[in-house]
């Protein structure tokens, strides 16, 4: 939600209001500094408690979350651009969840193993510096991952990219699949089995048809 609801609000202030600062609240999570920085040439104030200020923007959210508008993409496409030129998408990317004590999956190191068998890297996001990520995602090819907050980054993939996303047992969000085909990537979806001890059992061998045809 923050990445195009909150961002490219804050982007349309700072294109109006250039000698504004952004303000951030303490304890946010890093991502939101990162992003703060990344978006202003001035460095973001940081609120420690209350503050008091001459004059404030503060900027409106659509009504309607997740349903994220082709602008807004565009938007932040667009000014990441310079900073982050695109490159030859090139990599195999599956985006663990393992360190993530939301929506675990049960045999989540199984897919690992036959992926990195098959030429995947595996990339741990929330180690990673949201700089880091973009380009990553800038670099990548193919994209497996579980449903996630993560799946944001494939707004910085090329056209020519695709993602296969992995939905808990009983779970489906289509957030992400429509903005993998608002940004013209190629887009397949798997639901996990049930588990008793954890979110899902991951169809391993159902995905592996679709990998090896994308991936090779």
């Amino acid at each position: 939600h923050f990445m195009f609801e909150v961002l490219p609000a804050a982007m349309v202030c700072l294109e109006k209001f250039p000698d504004f600062r952004l303000l951030v609240p303490a304890g946010a999570p890093r991502y939101i500094t990162m992003y703060a920085q990344l978006i202003s040439d001035s460095k973001p104030l940081v609120a420690t408690g209350s503050l008091r200020v001459k004059k404030a923007i503060i900027a409106g959210r659509t009504p309607y979350s997740g349903f994220i508008q082709k602008a807004e993409i565009l938007r932040l496409q667009s000014f990441f651009q310079s900073r982050f030129p695109r490159q030859q998408g090139e990599l195999k990317l599956y985006i663990s969840r393992a360190k993530d004590q939301r929506r675990t999956l049960e045999n989540e190191a199984t897919l690992e193993a036959k992926l990195i068998a098959m030429g995947f890297e595996i990339y741990l996001l929330q180690e990673m510096t949201v700089s880091a990520q973009i380009e990553l995602f800038r670099r990548a090819k193919h994209i497996i991952a579980p449903h996630g907050a993560g799946l944001s980054n494939i707004i910085w993939c090329s056209q020519q990219a695709s993602l296969i996303e992995i939905f808990p047992f009983k779970s489906r969000n289509d957030c992400y699949s429509r903005l993998a085909v608002n940004s013209g990537m190629n887009y397949q979806y798997f639901v996990c089995e049930q588990s008793k001890t954890s979110f899902g059992m991951i169809p391993v061998d159902s995905i592996f048809g679709p990998v090896r045809k994308v991936s090779y």
